[in-house]
């Protein structure tokens, strides 16, 4: 028998292990201001309140003194996943039935603060979450047989990522038709994600595949990354009141990448074979394995767990998306208010992120990289705002909304950790009460996601995957409520 070469191989396999993160496309949040969500966030060429700062910081100028206003969005999506046999059958331990993400309702707030001066600039505060959510899963668990003593992670796909931005507007009106806003702010992110994938234990040796049998041929390796890191962000914007019926708006918002610091820990589950074992040991006492051919191999049949990986030096280079967006509001009668707006979304900057200072835990280096390959979306948006009463310092107007929001994630890196599967169709309802110097806002929305199919594993030589086949069904509600007071 060939000297058994694991260790290099083992490090192959945790860096094909890390390409997958638990990221998607859905990570950008529409909660900032609920009058904004409302209309589908056809809100370019409205924003005049302190959610502007977010959406287009031109529209602060329409503040007269002060205006302060928060809103706490409630999100609450259901995902379920039915995995495609893996390397065609059952015997890894992915699961075969219909799994179901943990219920979790994701609370989103987002507040500010906006004061125009005498001169008549406007300055803004504000605390923005542009970017999160995650998902939970069950989606792996050793076969009956395998033998592992350890306990395995009971939730062993996990992702969680978390963006805020403390951002500083200005906007003035450079003509009475014409003002110009600019904003830079703090952003502070983090980022945790756990995943289980899975290694052919023949792939390490191809000697060893005649004492590898099922369910004792492969092993799982359980890995978890967490990160933090600080960078900055900016916008600009512009509105435009054509006519007295008719506002255009156009506005961008850029993000440094995130330099994340943090840690990576990655454990192996190996399999226990009492007839491995024992041709190994046949095989060593024969002399035909030396003493360090023969522990190598006997662990990966041990039934034990092995810490391979914890490092809390690891870095790696986030990045987050450009967003470009024009906006029109109409108002063809005193009573009634149309928007429609159309923004770009640069999600290819998600192509492949390199990880790095990863090490085993004897030092020896290892090259990993999170490899997502998304693609640029186009979002559209249409909002529509109806008075219904006004009169005696009292206003009550009703709105409805519309967004679609394509995914940027391609089957081959598709997997459950935040599953944007398809496209988002998302229709609102909501009103807003104005007395005296209060205004409540609320809103429901709903989300129509079409179920996705994804056929076709992609795996690595070692059987690492880089995605997560199988069939995707996502529904998401939505609740949010605001208070906003001006003085």
């Amino acid at each position: 028998m060939k000297k058994l070469i694991i260790v290099p191989l083992l490090m192959g396999f945790l860096a094909f292990g890390m390409v997958t993160p638990s990221h998607a496309g859905g990570i950008a949040i529409t909660a900032t201001g609920v009058r904004a969500v409302s209309l589908g966030g056809a809100y370019r060429a409205l924003s005049g309140d302190w959610s502007g700062g977010y959406w287009n910081p031109a529209g602060l100028t329409q503040v007269k003194n002060w205006n302060f206003g928060a809103s706490v969005s409630f999100i609450t999506p259901l995902a379920k996943i039915t995995l495609a046999p893996y390397q065609g059958h059952r015997l890894y331990g992915f699961a075969y039935r219909e799994a179901v993400a943990k219920p979790q309702t994701f609370i989103i707030p987002n507040l500010g603060l906006v004061k125009t001066l005498d001169n008549g600039l406007s300055v803004g505060l504000g605390l923005f979450i542009p970017f999160g959510l995650g998902a939970t899963w069950d989606l792996y668990n050793p076969v009956p047989g395998f033998g592992n003593t350890a306990n395995f992670p009971k939730d062993d796909n996990v992702g969680n990522v978390q963006v805020m931005d403390f951002h500083l507007s200005l906007a003035y009106p450079v003509t009475e038709q014409l003002s110009l806003g600019v904003g830079a702010g703090l952003v502070y992110s983090t980022l945790s994600m756990e995943q289980t994938t899975v290694t052919k234990i023949a792939a390490l040796n191809p000697q060893l595949a005649p004492i590898a049998i099922a369910p004792h041929d492969h092993f799982p390796v359980d890995q978890t990354l967490k990160g933090t890191g600080v960078s900055a962000s900016a916008s600009v914007g512009l509105q435009l009141k054509a006519t007295d019926q008719l506002t255009l708006g156009l506005a961008a918002r850029f993000y440094q990448n995130v330099p994340l610091k943090g840690s990576v820990v990655g454990d192996a589950y190996f399999p226990y074979s009492a007839n491995a074992l024992g041709t190994l040991k046949a095989l060593h006492d024969a002399k035909q394995l030396s003493d360090a051919e023969y522990q190598q191999a006997a662990v990966l049949f041990s039934g034990t767990k092995q810490q391979m990986i914890d490092d809390n030096e690891v870095k790696a280079s986030m990045p987050l998306p450009m967003n470009i967006g024009a906006g029109v509001a109409f108002r063809p009668m005193e009573n009634l208010l149309l928007s429609f707006d159309v923004s770009f979304t640069q999600w290819s900057v998600w192509n492949v992120i390199k990880i790095e200072n990863l090490t085993m835990k004897d030092g020896t280096p290892v090259e990993a990289s999170l490899n997502e390959h998304w693609k640029d979306g186009i979002r559209y948006s249409l909002g529509t705002e109806y008075t219904l009463m006004k009169t005696g310092g009292k206003d009550l107007v009703l709105r409805l909304g519309y967004y679609y929001d394509p995914s940027p994630i391609p089957d081959e890196t598709l997997n459950p950790g935040i599953p944007d599967i398809s496209p988002k169709n998302s229709i609102t309802a909501g009103f807003g009460f104005t007395q005296g110097k209060y205004t409540i806002n609320a809103v429901y929305s709903h989300l129509f996601i079409k179920n996705r199919d994804v056929k076709k594993w992609v795996l690595e030589p070692s059987g690492a995957n880089e995605n997560y086949a199988g069939l995707y069904k996502v529904t998401d509600n939505e609740f949010h409520i605001g208070f906003g007071y001006s003085f």
